[in-house]
């Protein structure tokens, strides 16, 4: 069964303030999603991330953990990776700045890990994808940094708390999460950016949806407490992202 685009309504930015979170369900979270389609999407947020600079948010703080591991190469778990271009570049960066690491990618989708597996090829890196539901499953607990980007505005909030427990008990030093952040502007970016640069139909619904579904700092620092992560660091980061950076005790 195909989905349906006509039953989603998605309403145009406005000047009025931000109302409180509104999540429901996505586009990309449908199990009966077209592959095609899929992939398309999954393009689209490939880009989105290249001009967000999450590859260089991300590895500041990478970086740094990295500098203190003399024996071995830093291990890298991204979990629910999507298309895979974030454990790709930061592989490629480490790569590049002669640090030795293992990059691997999770999700629980397997048309994203085979794009995953494709996206990998042109640039160059051994990038290892797996199957592994967040929620549900057991998180490996042999990574140094544990990255997460763009899928907490998927969750209710009990199921980010449950996941920001286990990925910081599975962690040996680091857990990031870089997600969207609930403004107008965020709003006004997710509507019309995807209209500019893609034709894609779930990527001009789901953009607007996941600003819908998304977090203030506060609001995200609070599950973050829940969790057990009350020493966390946060930052905005450009376009209405922000960064959490965790370090283990």
């Amino acid at each position: 069964m195909e989905i349906d685009f006509s039953n989603y309504t998605i309403q145009k930015p406005s000047l009025r303030k931000m109302p409180a979170r509104v999540r429901q369900p996505e586009i990309m979270d449908q199990p009966e999603l077209q592959d095609s389609l899929h992939r398309e999407a999954l393009d689209v947020l490939r880009l989105a991330n290249s001009l967000s600079l999450t590859t260089r948010t991300l590895w500041r703080p990478i970086r740094k953990i990295a500098a203190t591991i003399k024996d071995r190469p830093i291990r890298i778990l991204d979990v629910a990776c999507g298309g895979g271009d974030v454990a790709c570049r930061l592989a490629l960066t480490a790569k590049k700045r002669g640090i030795p690491a293992e990059v691997h990618g999770a999700d629980i989708s397997e048309t994203a890990l085979q794009h995953s597996r494709d996206v990998a090829k042109p640039y160059g890196v051994a990038v290892e994808f797996f199957q592994l539901d967040l929620v549900n499953d057991a998180m490996p607990d042999d990574f140094d940094v544990i990255v997460n980007t763009l899928f907490m505005h998927h969750l209710d909030e009990d199921d980010i708390v449950t996941l920001l427990a286990k990925m910081s008990a599975a962690t040996r030093q680091l857990v990031l999460v870089n997600d969207i952040l609930r403004s107008r502007f965020g709003y006004f970016l997710a509507y019309y950016v995807p209209r500019l640069i893609s034709r894609s139909p779930v990527v001009h619904i789901d953009g607007p949806i996941s600003i819908q579904a998304a977090f203030t700092v506060e609001e995200f620092r609070a599950l973050s407490d829940r969790a057990g992560l009350t020493q966390a660091a946060f930052s905005n980061r450009w376009p209405e992202r922000f960064l959490m950076e965790w370090r283990k005790p």
